[in-house]
């Protein structure tokens, strides 16, 4: 079923806004009618209980949310004509400010996927055609990013990441990834959601993620005896980039580590360090407060190396074709 009616999840929003539409004298009012039905419609189609915005990405969150609105418009979820919710009702269930709320409505329209009617509200202005959407879950952040970015390069793919809890703890993750045209999982997670999803596993895609050839040449370069630190998000990115250093031979005594939250501008690790390695939005790269940091190491003769994860080209023609049905996929 293309369109998923999701007012149950609506229910206790539904009760408070019913409120507003009862008179002093305890009778509905036609307008008040009228406030509960505008503030509800646009929901149905659209689960914004869903949209799970990221603080900590450099993106701003009404471009996140302007992209989830434009995904379920790229898959017909949000058909041409149709009423989007409300900047009351949408601020409400997702926690954002009205202001960033109108931002993100004001940029659909700016894209040409949206207009206003004075009174009335904000609609879908197009039916978006040969845009697909895809879900990324996994549990390194740090990787999710480098995929997103990576996908959504591409002029016809628009990804969302979502952490693997956020799907595992939905009450339907079936439903919870049913917008998606296609959910791309790690080989290490794929069993579990399958098992999560049942008959939908035909939108789930197995994947294989490795470090780039500029991060793995990085690497390669570095003296076998180097002191090695890494500034990481996750447990599985410290495991990846540990893994990949111990595979090039470099020796786990001389490796240690920062979470990200913990690295500061006054923060050096223990014995110094040759090479220091990151993901690729991570702050040391991103905040100028690290410039003078990052250039002090580099002075010494350090390196600093962004490990990027990315999918090979042979996945990617893989991914497009399994999104466009031109051939069988083989996993």
């Amino acid at each position: 079923m293309k369109s998923i009616r999701y007012v149950d999840n609506l229910f206790l929003h539904f009760l408070c806004i019913l409120t507003n539409s009862i008179s002093s004298t305890g009778h509905f009012t036609l307008k008040g009618l009228l406030f509960v039905y505008t503030n509800l419609i646009g929901c149905e189609y659209m689960n914004l209980q869903e949209f799970s915005p990221d603080r900590e990405l450099s993106r701003p969150l009404f471009r996140q949310l302007a992209a989830f609105i434009e995904a379920h418009i790229a898959n017909g979820s949000l058909p041409a004509g149709h009423k989007l919710p409300t900047e009351r009702m949408v601020s409400e269930l997702t926690g954002l400010s009205r202001g960033t709320v109108r931002q993100a409505f004001a940029y659909l329209e700016q894209q040409g996927l949206a207009y206003t009617k004075q009174g009335s509200g904000s609609f879908v202005a197009v039916q978006l055609r040969g845009k697909h959407s895809i879900a990324i879950v996994g549990s390194g952040q740090e990787t999710l990013i480098d995929l997103k970015r990576q996908l959504n390069d591409l002029a016809d793919m628009e990804s969302t990441i979502f952490i693997l809890e956020s799907v595992t703890t939905a009450p339907d993750p079936a439903r919870f990834l049913a917008s998606y045209d296609l959910t791309l999982v790690p080989g290490s997670h794929y069993e579990k959601i399958a098992s999560l999803i049942g008959d939908a596993t035909d939108k789930l895609m197995e994947i294989s993620v490795s470090p780039s050839e500029d991060t793995l040449r990085q690497i390669f370069a570095l003296d076998r005896e180097a002191r090695i630190g890494i500034i990481c998000r996750s447990n599985e990115f410290l495991a990846t980039v540990k893994g990949t250093l111990v595979t090039y031979g470099f020796a786990s005594d001389n490796i240690s580590s920062f979470f990200e939250m913990d690295y500061t501008t006054s923060t050096y690790f223990p014995g110094g360090i040759d090479a220091l390695i990151s993901f690729s939005d991570a702050h040391i790269f991103t905040s100028e407060r690290f410039q003078f940091r990052n250039e002090e190491l580099i002075q010494k003769g350090g390196q600093i190396i962004p490990f990027v994860s990315h999918l090979e080209p042979s996945r990617l023609r893989e991914i497009g074709n399994r999104l466009t049905g031109a051939s069988p996929l083989s996993l």
